[in-house]
């Protein structure tokens, strides 16, 4: 499981954020899903972290 930090500021979550994204768009390119889902699931806690960081709700999935 990819690491990464839940605390910090708005600016360094979206960083992380876009960081797990790449290597998600990566693992996708190379037919690797099982890292490509972690990274999104991953993507997904970092939002939801940032969502209360800075008090915005987060759009809830289809």
């Amino acid at each position: 499981m990819p690491s990464f930090n839940l605390s910090g500021n708005a600016q360094d979550l979206i960083a992380q954020a876009n960081a797990h994204y790449q290597a998600a768009q990566t693992a996708l390119h190379n037919g690797d899903l099982a890292t490509y889902q972690q990274e999104m699931n991953t993507v997904g806690q970092l939002l939801a972290q940032l969502q209360k960081v800075v008090g915005t709700p987060a759009p809830s999935a289809p």
